[in-house]
């Protein structure tokens, strides 16, 4: 588990045998885990494991007899967790010795190259859908009052996080998707924005004085990818769908209602 992108909350960037629930939900505060986790190793018995309850599913919670937290401090500061939950005490944690070495170097380099690229790009993403379409209808608004030139870009993340989590199955994908959004937040600018989608899908909204060269743009966020996820290497073909305002609609869901989750 590392820092979230806010700096607020630890969340897990690998994990094995974790539900989709407590993936989701395992976002502990840094300051709650500072508070709890006063040593470099420490062991929580079943009874002391009440504050692990809301973030994680009733499934994991109920069967965990206990759990295991390994801080990585640096000047101090924990930086790192690895959280261990073993159902049944009397195996003694039968990968505490292999399970850290391999993990750490697995994704080191990988997660502490991706973390430092996305430090200037928290403030240009978004993930809630009334979030997307409020921040879509300002930008819009942005665009017409001051006569600039608005296009989205939508791609399908799914060959990449498909590409990633085959290399190291490890990886959280939920989670990993977040920092690709991250990292493509950083080519909108300070005007634009990158948000989620339905399914594995990234809206990228980009406003200039200048009408936007897509083929520059797809060109700009494959080079982006390659060097800073793939090591270099050749990435999956990207499927990019692009929206122009007003051309393709005037409103936030005319232009992207196919791309983001439908309202109840």
């Amino acid at each position: 588990m590392l820092p979230d992108r806010e700096g607020q909350r630890f969340a897990p960037r690998l994990q094995i045998g974790l539900d989709v629930s407590s993936m989701r939900r395992l976002r502990i505060p840094i300051a709650q885990i500072e508070s709890h986790i006063k040593t470099d190793v420490s062991l929580f018995q079943q009874d002391e494991l009440l504050f692990l309850e809301p973030f994680l599913s009733r499934r994991i919670f109920e069967s965990s007899e206990q759990a295991l937290f390994i801080a990585f401090r640096k000047s101090g500061k924990c930086i790192a967790l690895l959280l261990e939950l073993d159902g049944e005490a009397e195996d003694n944690f039968p990968v505490l010795e292999a399970f850290p070495q391999p993990l750490l170097i697995e994704t080191t380099d990988f997660l502490m190259r991706s973390r430092k690229k996305l430090s200037g790009s928290v403030q240009n993403t978004c993930s809630e859908a009334s979030q997307l379409m409020q921040r879509t209808e300002r930008t819009i608004n942005q665009a017409k009052n001051e006569g600039k030139h608005l296009l989205f870009l939508i791609l399908d993340l799914s060959p990449l996080l498909d590409a990633l989590t085959e290399i190291s199955p490890s990886l959280d994908r939920f989670t990993l998707a977040e920092d690709l959004r991250g990292g493509l937040s950083l080519l909108t600018t300070d005007q634009g924005f990158c948000a989620e989608g339905k399914d594995d899908y990234t809206i990228m909204a980009l406003i200039s004085k200048k009408a936007h060269s897509r083929s520059v743009l797809v060109h700009q966020i494959n080079n982006l990818l390659k060097r800073e996820w793939f090591g270099g290497r050749e990435i999956p073909p990207l499927k990019i769908f692009s929206r122009t305002w007003p051309e393709d609609g005037k409103q936030a869901e005319e232009l992207l209602a196919d791309f983001i989750l439908k309202r109840k």
